[in-house]
C-alpha cells in the first residue's frame, strides 16, 4: 500500500490528473460562456451569429454599391442638363429672328388687309408687287381709284402658265391682270369697290377657283 502511493507520488500521477481534470473544467467553462461575462452561449450559436453578421455585412455593402451607382447616375444626368439648359436658352432667343413663325395658311373668302396708300386713276398701286425685271414691268397692273378689293386667282411658278391663264380669262370676258410677287406669277381681278362685290364675283370663279380669296386694298 505504502508502495504504491510511493509510486504514485514519485511519478506525478496523481497530480497529473488533477491538472487535466482542471484543464477540462477551464475549457467547459470557456466552450459556454462567451462575449459578456456571466452569459452563456453555446459554441453552435455563436458560429451561426458570426455567420449571420457576415451575411448582413456583404449584403449592406452591396445595397450600398448599387445605391451609389444611382446617385453617381442621377448627378451626372443632372450635369448634363445643366450644361445643355444654356445652349437651349441660346437657341430659344434666336428662334424668333432666325426662325419666324409661319403665317396661317389663308382660306377661302379670306379677306387680308393690305398697306394702304393714295392712288391716282392709271397710277401704279401698292399691290401687285413689281418685280424690276422687264417681263414684269411688261404686266404691270392698273388698279382704279375706285377699287377697295381685288380677288386673287393662282399662282404659278412660270410667266408662261400665267399668261396662259390670263388669255383663257380674256376669252371669258374677265379682265385679269397678272403681277410677280417674289418668285410667283400671282393673276387677280381689280374692280370691287365693296366687299359685297367682290363676294359675288368670288362665288362666280370659285368652281375654276377652288382657293380664290378677297384682298382689301383700301
Amino acid at each position: 500500500m505504502a508502495d504504491n502511493n510511493f509510486q504514485d507520488d514519485f511519478f506525478g500521477n496523481h497530480g497529473f490528473r488533477r491538472k487535466s481534470s482542471e484543464k477540462l473544467r477551464l475549457l467547459s467553462r470557456y466552450s459556454e460562456q462567451r462575449f459578456l461575462p456571466f452569459v452563456k452561449i453555446p459554441v453552435e450559436y455563436s458560429v451561426i451569429i458570426a455567420i449571420a453578421v457576415l451575411f448582413l455585412i456583404i449584403v449592406s455593402y452591396a445595397v450600398g454599391v448599387e445605391r451609389g451607382k444611382r446617385l453617381s447616375g442621377v448627378e451626372s444626368g443632372s450635369l448634363r442638363e445643366e450644361t445643355v439648359q444654356p445652349h437651349e436658352a441660346i437657341n430659344r432667343s434666336r428662334e424668333p429672328a432666325d426662325f419666324p413663325e409661319p403665317e396661317r395658311r389663308r382660306q377661302a373668302g379670306d379677306i387680308v388687309q393690305l398697306p394702304l396708300e393714295s392712288h391716282g386713276v392709271g397710277s401704279k398701286a401698292s399691290y401687285p408687287e413689281i418685280g424690276d425685271d422687264e417681263s414684269a414691268k411688261r404686266h404691270e397692273g392698273k388698279i382704279s381709284a375706285e377699287s377697295s378689293y381685288i380677288l386673287q386667282l393662282a399662282s404659278f411658278k412660270d410667266e408662261t402658265s400665267a399668261e396662259k391663264e390670263i388669255n383663257r380669262l380674256k376669252r371669258k370676258g374677265i379682265e385679269a391682270c397678272l403681277a410677280k410677287k417674289g418668285i410667283w406669277w400671282e393673276v387677280y381681278t381689280s374692280g370691287y369697290r365693296t366687299i359685297s362685290e367682290a363676294r359675288r364675283a368670288r362665288r362666280g370663279l370659285l368652281t375654276d377657283y377652288e382657293d380664290c380669296y378677297i384682298k382689301q386694298i383700301r
